[in-house]
């Protein structure tokens, strides 16, 4: 029998001897006085959530289940996405995005750039069969802004969650919906997202009193999918990355909106083009049709894999009414900043006339480039005369945001885990991580870095590793269990310097001798505050980095310039209505602070989301207390040790078992657009319970929230990367319990209440 058949064998063995925990044994830093039924959901892979097991977690789970069934809106969200390379060439023409024909290869799902749009309400099971028809990549599909609570093993991050989907596989990922609002899909293994594997996610819940007087706010939606693109591939651009000397090819050629654009010098020869780019209906100019007196909600999503963008359309104004999910105190503006991986839904009011076609214009942010991106808004078919774009609505490439100061979210409460922005500064845990550039000690490689560490993967995903680890007989208490072949990264850098200017040699041993990827163990219920400090690159440039963290929201709780100054900066930190999100800027020279309750429990990287950056190892990975995670579903185990032979997936299918995790607890209540209250209920969808309480799009008031943890412990033998590990000796324990707390609503947030709660921490 091979190793991963032995593997699951073992694990069976350990989930026959569980017991439940008492609540006395388990005590919540966040405990409140109501609670309510939360789910538990299975973890996935290649196989669907397990329904057999151990009997601790079936009799919950099988609860579960009957919930799900029972709900009439939930409904099952099937898509097939098939991988396959194309090489761009005049015979495969239609595969160029910006008319230019170079033997450029891409990765495209059902051969469209971007790919299909994932659309789901909140409950619906998801089911994406990813089939890998390239003969030579890996890939996986990271859902970019779903927590995937319950679904450690489904995030998507290649050599983290799980195993990529290998040449010529099949992988089935399987999660419930649960987080409302515009994201983004892409390859996480790679570079792959550079070829074009990606495209939108929109989740919606019909039930959501403030999402239900959104929508009354418009007549239509339209996705906007912004893109930089180059005439490389990205296994061309991650040779260079790793080479000695360093090879870097710059900026992109073209933006895209759409999967559309124009490369300049094919506006002004054909050589090496398609014919006729620049012609009416060539298809190459995106356009956006409105209709005169209507309404239109843009979900404007970046999956640009280096640069930032600005967005402005000519003679229209923009309402910004949500971000990453989020949705945010309304306002205007005549251009919108947008960072890689990012998104954002404004409102745009159809109101001009119908005589011009109006021009839709990208530029971009913090880098010296002058690439534009362009798309027409056209009212009525006829029409062929463009109105110019006024160039002054787009600011220098370098000038300083003022987005982010205008970004709040518009009912705080409305969130399960908003009691974390009054938690006391002491029980607090503060990280500073300090993004570097320097050399790799092996063979000077130049590598990115989280406080001098260079994040790099080993072939066992992380998360198994970790999960094996905490379940060992021999292995301490979390967090003082061993993880194998980490390095662990400190909470703070070593040796703190001036970050305005180049690194210095006091700074000392840049990078971790060994290859290992970077992480910081949490506790669940950690509330945790991270500084991400931006730091010069070795040529002495700063630059801006757009960070993502998986499996969670943060709360952007400040933002400053210069390096960040713990006694003094802290005081400003807005812990009244900050952005809540997934990924967040920390521009040149600058800093930003976010925090975020590690209430997930699983491996979950936080990295930069400039691919570049990202593969040359600036990041790192938050491994959230793995001892209460139950075994991995067969598809996890798939690749341990040498083994990807479906047959000992199917040994592994046989033996059951049931991978549970969290979910996500919405607060959500009757309001109107101005003022209003709401009376409280709930109702369960697909397994993801509501209640509902009082908000409005301004003021609010509400009760009650929950947020149930679960905790899971397993013994047994097992084997990991050679290591012998023994028989079990802890007692497991596996327990979904529920707890709530009161809160009341927030009015508009005003500088003294900020002020006021500030001091209070």
């Amino acid at each position: 029998m091979t190793g991963s058949a032995n593997a699951c064998r073992r694990m069976r063995s350990r989930t026959r001897r569980t017991r439940r925990r008492t609540t006395a044994e388990r005590p919540s830093k966040m405990q409140g006085r109501t609670g309510g039924v939360r789910r538990r959901v299975g973890a996935v892979g290649v196989l669907s959530p397990r329904r057999r097991g151990s009997s601790s977690a079936l009799g919950f789970f099988a609860v579960v289940v009957a919930a799900v069934a029972s709900s009439a809106d939930a409904k099952t969200v099937r898509e097939r996405w098939v991988i396959r390379p194309q090489i761009i060439t005049s015979a495969n023409a239609t595969f160029s995005p910006d008319c230019y024909l170079g033997d450029r290869r891409v990765l495209l799902v059902n051969d469209i750039n971007p790919g299909p749009v994932l659309r789901a309400e909140v409950g619906d099971v998801v089911k994406v069969t990813i089939v890998n028809k390239s003969p030579t990549d890996a890939v996986t599909v990271h859902y970019h802004g779903l927590s995937m609570k319950g679904y450690p093993y489904s995030d998507g991050t290649g050599a983290v969650s799980q195993c990529s989907v290998g040449p010529l596989q099949t992988q089935v990922n399987e999660f419930v919906a649960e987080d409302v609002g515009t994201h983004y899909w892409h390859g996480h293994t790679g570079m792959e997202r550079v070829d074009g594997l990606q495209g939108a996610i929109v989740i919606t819940d019909p039930h959501d009193e403030d999402e239900k007087l959104l929508r009354t706010l418009y007549d239509e939606e339209r996705i906007l999918f912004l893109q930089d693109w180059y005439h490389r591939e990205g296994s061309f651009q991650r040779t260079g990355l790793d080479s000695l000397p360093f090879r870097w090819i710059g900026n992109p050629q073209t933006l895209l909106i759409n999967g559309k654009g124009q490369y300049l010098p094919c506006l002004e020869s054909e050589d090496n083009c398609v014919e006729n780019c620049g012609s009416a209906g060539g298809g190459y100019l995106p356009e956006i049709n409105v209709e005169q007196g209507k309404t239109y909600r843009l979900r404007i999503i970046s999956g640009a894999q280096l640069v930032g963008l600005n967005l402005a359309i000519s003679d229209h104004a923009m309402m910004v009414v949500e971000a990453d999910g989020t949705l945010v105190r309304p306002f205007s503006v005549n251009n919108l900043d947008i960072m890689p991986a990012q998104r954002f839904s404004v409102i745009l009011r159809a109101d001009q006339s119908v005589d011009y076609l109006y021009v839709m214009e990208t530029s971009v942010r913090f880098r010296d480039s002058s690439l534009r991106g362009r798309a027409v808004v056209r009212y009525d078919s006829d029409v062929t005369s463009p109105a110019g774009i006024d160039t002054n609505l787009f600011p220098e490439w370098d000038a300083p945001p003022s987005l982010d100061s205008t970004l709040f979210t518009r009912d705080i409460t409305k969130y399960y885990d908003h009691d974390i922005l009054r938690t006391s500064r002491r029980d607090v845990r503060k990280l500073v991580i300090v993004g570097t550039q320097g050399k790799r000690l092996k063979n000077g490689a130049l590598r990115w870095a989280a406080n001098n560490i260079s994040t790099t993967w080993q072939a066992e995903p992380l998360l198994l590793t970790s999960y094996l680890a905490a379940h060992d007989h021999h292995a301490e208490e979390w967090p003082d269990t061993e993880i194998p072949g980490t390095a662990v990264v400190p909470d703070r850098p070593r040796h703190p310097f001036n970050y305005a200017e180049p690194i210095q040699p006091q700074v000392g041993e840049f990078v971790h001798r060994a290859d290992a990827p970077g992480i910081i163990k949490l506790t669940y219920g950690e509330v945790v505050d991270v500084v991400l400090q931006n730091a010069l690159a070795l040529n002495g440039v700063a630059e801006m980095h757009s960070w993502h963290l998986h499996g969670h929201f943060f709360y952007v709780v400040g933002q400053g310039n210069g390096t960040f100054v713990e006694s003094e900066d802290w005081k400003k930190y807005n812990l009244v209505d900050p952005l809540r999100r997934d990924t967040v800027a920390v521009y040149p020279n600058g800093w930003t602070a976010i925090r975020f309750y590690a209430d997930n429990p699983g491996v979950w990287p936080l990295h930069c989301t400039q691919t570049a950056h990202g593969v040359m190892g600036m990041g790192l990975n938050f491994v959230v207390s793995p001892d209460k995670l139950d075994r991995p579903p067969p598809g996890a185990m798939s690749c341990l040790k040498t083994s990807l032979d479906p047959h000992d997936s199917e040994t592994c299918r046989k033996g059951g078992g049931t991978s549970s995790g969290g979910g996500s607890h919405h607060d959500t209540g009757g309001s109107d657009w101005g003022k209003g209250k709401g009376k409280g209920g709930s109702r369960n969808s697909g397994g993801s319970h509501h209640d509902t309480g009082g908000s409005d799009w301004g003021k609010g008031k509400g009760t009650g929230w929950e947020s149930p943890r679960k905790n899971s412990k397993s013994k047994g033998q097992t084997k990991s990367k050679g290591r012998s590990k023994g028989n079990g000796g802890k007692k497991a324990y596996n327990k979904g319990y529920h707890y709530g707390k009161g809160w009341r609503g927030l009015a508009e947030g005003t500088e003294s209440s900020r002020d006021n709660t500030n001091n209070a921490n």
